[in-house]
């Protein structure tokens, strides 16, 4: 019986990609993060079907600072659901290279995470 893959294994699996990326280092340090997290509640859930977009966006917090955003909007298990939190990038600045720097990062993991996706189709881990 095949393990069930979570939205905590597509982010580990994510940024350990993200970390052999020439970029990578550049932008991380460029990007000034107060953090770098996984969304509460997500990680468990588990992610049986292929159906879904990896997707990201970056905006000027209401109230402070740099968000970059990650999310999956699709099917991506048996239940009906729409949209997924993943991972969240912060920085209190608000300098136009952090900003550039965290849409960097949000494109990178948006680019790996889909290679994950399909490692994990290919060898049979979800459908």
């Amino acid at each position: 019986m095949k393990k069930c893959k979570t939205a905590e294994d597509l982010v580990k699996e994510t940024l350990t990609l993200m970390q052999t990326d020439e970029i990578y280092s550049r932008v991380n340090e460029a990007a000034s993060l107060d953090y770098a997290i996984s969304a509460f509640g997500s990680e468990k859930t588990p992610m049986t079907k292929c159906n879904f977009d990896t997707s990201g966006y970056v905006n000027y917090g209401t109230s402070e600072g740099i968000y970059g955003n990650i999310v999956v909007r699709g099917n991506w298990c048996d239940e009906d659901r729409a949209t997924m939190s993943l991972f969240t990038y912060k920085s209190l600045s608000t300098d136009r290279g952090v900003y550039l720097a965290i849409g960097t990062l949000v494109a990178l993991f948006s680019y790996y995470a889909d290679k994950v996706v399909g490692k994990w189709v290919h060898s049979g881990e979800i459908d």
